[in-house]
Protein backbone atom coordinates (compact mmCIF):
# COMPACT_ATOMS: atom_id res chain seq x y z
CA UNK A 1 0.00 0.00 0.00
CA UNK A 2 1.19 3.47 -0.77
CA UNK A 3 0.79 6.65 1.20
CA UNK A 4 -1.15 9.61 -0.09
CA UNK A 5 1.46 12.28 -0.86
CA UNK A 6 0.45 15.34 -2.84
CA UNK A 7 1.46 18.96 -3.22
CA UNK A 8 -1.06 21.80 -3.51
CA UNK A 9 -0.80 25.53 -4.16
CA UNK A 10 -2.71 28.00 -1.99
CA UNK A 11 -3.45 31.40 -3.46
CA UNK A 12 -3.31 33.45 -0.28
CA UNK A 13 -1.08 35.09 2.24
CA UNK A 14 -3.49 34.72 5.19
CA UNK A 15 -1.54 32.49 7.59
CA UNK A 16 -4.02 32.91 10.46
CA UNK A 17 -6.92 31.50 8.43
CA UNK A 18 -4.79 28.57 7.29
CA UNK A 19 -3.87 27.77 10.90
CA UNK A 20 -7.49 28.05 12.06
CA UNK A 21 -8.68 25.80 9.23
CA UNK A 22 -6.42 22.91 10.17
CA UNK A 23 -6.89 23.42 13.91
CA UNK A 24 -10.67 23.24 13.39
CA UNK A 25 -10.15 19.67 12.14
CA UNK A 26 -8.03 18.72 15.17
CA UNK A 27 -4.67 18.85 13.48
CA UNK A 28 -1.88 19.59 15.94
CA UNK A 29 0.34 22.55 15.11
CA UNK A 30 3.70 20.94 15.79
CA UNK A 31 5.94 23.63 14.40
CA UNK A 32 5.49 27.24 13.39
CA UNK A 33 8.18 29.58 12.11
CA UNK A 34 8.67 32.15 9.37
CA UNK A 35 9.41 29.44 6.76
CA UNK A 36 6.67 26.90 7.35
CA UNK A 37 3.82 25.51 9.42
CA UNK A 38 3.78 21.83 10.31
CA UNK A 39 0.50 20.15 11.28
CA UNK A 40 0.19 16.48 12.25
CA UNK A 41 -2.32 13.85 13.22
CA UNK A 42 -0.78 11.19 15.39
CA UNK A 43 -1.11 7.45 14.95
CA UNK A 44 -2.89 5.55 17.72
CA UNK A 45 -3.30 1.89 18.56
CA UNK A 46 -6.86 1.92 17.19
CA UNK A 47 -6.08 3.92 14.05
CA UNK A 48 -7.20 1.01 11.91
CA UNK A 49 -10.77 1.46 13.13
CA UNK A 50 -11.05 5.21 12.61
CA UNK A 51 -13.79 5.78 10.06
CA UNK A 52 -12.87 9.37 9.17
CA UNK A 53 -9.80 9.29 6.89
CA UNK A 54 -8.98 12.89 7.88
CA UNK A 55 -8.13 11.48 11.32
CA UNK A 56 -5.55 9.00 10.03
CA UNK A 57 -1.87 9.62 10.72
CA UNK A 58 -0.91 12.53 8.51
CA UNK A 59 1.43 15.45 8.06
CA UNK A 60 0.62 18.78 6.46
CA UNK A 61 3.47 21.15 5.72
CA UNK A 62 2.67 24.69 4.60
CA UNK A 63 5.69 26.28 2.98
CA UNK A 64 5.52 30.01 3.73
CA UNK A 65 8.80 30.85 2.02
CA UNK A 66 7.57 30.78 -1.57
CA UNK A 67 8.83 32.81 -4.50
CA UNK A 68 5.48 34.50 -4.91
CA UNK A 69 4.03 36.32 -1.88
CA UNK A 70 0.48 35.33 -2.79
CA UNK A 71 1.06 31.59 -3.12
CA UNK A 72 1.98 29.01 -0.50
CA UNK A 73 2.74 25.37 -1.16
CA UNK A 74 1.14 22.63 0.91
CA UNK A 75 2.44 19.08 1.11
CA UNK A 76 -0.18 16.67 2.43
CA UNK A 77 0.99 13.15 3.40
CA UNK A 78 -1.38 10.51 4.82
CA UNK A 79 -0.08 7.15 6.05
CA UNK A 80 -2.08 3.98 5.50
CA UNK A 81 -4.07 2.59 8.39
CA UNK A 82 -2.77 -0.94 7.97
CA UNK A 83 -5.31 -2.39 5.59
CA UNK A 84 -6.78 0.29 3.34
CA UNK A 85 -4.62 2.52 1.19
CA UNK A 86 -5.16 6.26 1.78
CA UNK A 87 -5.11 6.80 -1.98
CA UNK A 88 -8.61 5.33 -1.78
CA UNK A 89 -9.74 8.59 -0.25
CA UNK A 90 -7.71 10.92 -2.46
CA UNK A 91 -10.92 12.72 -3.46
CA UNK A 92 -11.54 13.58 0.19
CA UNK A 93 -8.00 14.85 0.74
CA UNK A 94 -8.09 16.83 -2.52
CA UNK A 95 -11.42 18.46 -1.69
CA UNK A 96 -10.24 19.20 1.86
CA UNK A 97 -7.39 21.36 0.55
CA UNK A 98 -9.43 22.72 -2.36
CA UNK A 99 -12.12 23.87 0.09
CA UNK A 100 -9.44 25.68 2.07
CA UNK A 101 -8.34 27.49 -1.09
CA UNK A 102 -11.92 28.35 -2.08
CA UNK A 103 -12.80 29.59 1.39
CA UNK A 104 -9.68 31.77 1.49
CA UNK A 105 -10.30 33.34 -1.90
CA UNK A 106 -14.11 33.60 -1.87
CA UNK A 107 -14.60 34.04 1.88
CA UNK A 108 -17.12 31.18 1.87
CA UNK A 109 -17.94 28.61 4.53
CA UNK A 110 -16.18 25.32 3.84
CA UNK A 111 -17.76 23.23 6.60
CA UNK A 112 -20.80 21.91 4.72
CA UNK A 113 -18.74 20.76 1.76
CA UNK A 114 -16.13 19.12 4.00
CA UNK A 115 -18.78 17.46 6.17
CA UNK A 116 -20.47 15.97 3.09
CA UNK A 117 -17.14 14.62 1.81
CA UNK A 118 -16.34 13.17 5.25
CA UNK A 119 -19.79 11.55 5.45
CA UNK A 120 -19.31 9.91 2.05
CA UNK A 121 -15.85 8.65 3.05
CA UNK A 122 -17.13 7.23 6.33
CA UNK A 123 -19.85 5.34 4.46
CA UNK A 124 -17.23 3.90 2.09
CA UNK A 125 -15.01 3.00 5.03
CA UNK A 126 -17.87 1.10 6.69
CA UNK A 127 -18.42 -0.88 3.47
CA UNK A 128 -14.72 -1.76 3.27
CA UNK A 129 -14.63 -2.81 6.92
CA UNK A 130 -17.68 -5.02 6.41
CA UNK A 131 -15.98 -6.76 3.47
CA UNK A 132 -12.86 -7.29 5.62
CA UNK A 133 -14.90 -8.72 8.49
CA UNK A 134 -16.95 -10.98 6.22
CA UNK A 135 -13.82 -12.20 4.40
CA UNK A 136 -12.12 -12.93 7.70
CA UNK A 137 -15.15 -14.83 9.02
CA UNK A 138 -15.48 -16.77 5.78
CA UNK A 139 -11.81 -17.76 5.99
CA UNK A 140 -12.28 -18.86 9.61
CA UNK A 141 -15.36 -20.93 8.77
CA UNK A 142 -13.72 -22.57 5.75
CA UNK A 143 -10.60 -23.23 7.83
CA UNK A 144 -12.81 -24.83 10.50
CA UNK A 145 -14.50 -27.06 7.93
CA UNK A 146 -11.13 -28.15 6.55
CA UNK A 147 -9.84 -28.69 10.09
CA UNK A 148 -12.80 -30.95 10.93
CA UNK A 149 -12.68 -32.81 7.62
CA UNK A 150 -8.94 -33.51 7.68
CA UNK A 151 -8.80 -33.75 11.47
CA UNK A 152 -5.94 -31.23 11.65
CA UNK A 153 -6.26 -28.87 14.61
CA UNK A 154 -5.81 -25.12 14.29
CA UNK A 155 -6.24 -24.93 10.51
CA UNK A 156 -9.23 -22.66 11.20
CA UNK A 157 -6.86 -20.00 12.53
CA UNK A 158 -4.80 -20.25 9.38
CA UNK A 159 -8.07 -19.80 7.46
CA UNK A 160 -8.78 -16.68 9.51
CA UNK A 161 -5.48 -15.11 8.47
CA UNK A 162 -5.88 -16.16 4.84
CA UNK A 163 -9.44 -14.81 4.80
CA UNK A 164 -8.31 -11.44 6.13
CA UNK A 165 -5.36 -11.16 3.74
CA UNK A 166 -7.49 -12.08 0.73
CA UNK A 167 -10.30 -9.71 1.76
CA UNK A 168 -7.77 -6.90 2.28
CA UNK A 169 -6.26 -7.55 -1.13
CA UNK A 170 -9.71 -7.68 -2.76
CA UNK A 171 -10.78 -4.37 -1.17
CA UNK A 172 -7.59 -2.60 -2.22
CA UNK A 173 -7.77 -4.02 -5.76
CA UNK A 174 -11.40 -2.94 -6.05
CA UNK A 175 -10.57 0.55 -4.82
CA UNK A 176 -7.56 0.86 -7.08
CA UNK A 177 -9.62 -0.24 -10.07
CA UNK A 178 -12.53 2.09 -9.26
CA UNK A 179 -10.20 5.10 -8.76
CA UNK A 180 -8.65 4.65 -12.22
Amino acid sequence: MSDFDKNFDLNTNDVTTIKNYFLAYNFILLQENSDHLLFIKKDTFLSGWILNPLNWQSTITVNLASNNNDTYQIRYVVKDNGYISPTTFSNLFDSFITNLNVSLNNKTDYRNSNNQAIKTSKYSMIKYLMVLILGTLLGFILGGLISKTLNIPYINYFGLVVGFVLAKKAVNQYVKKSNN
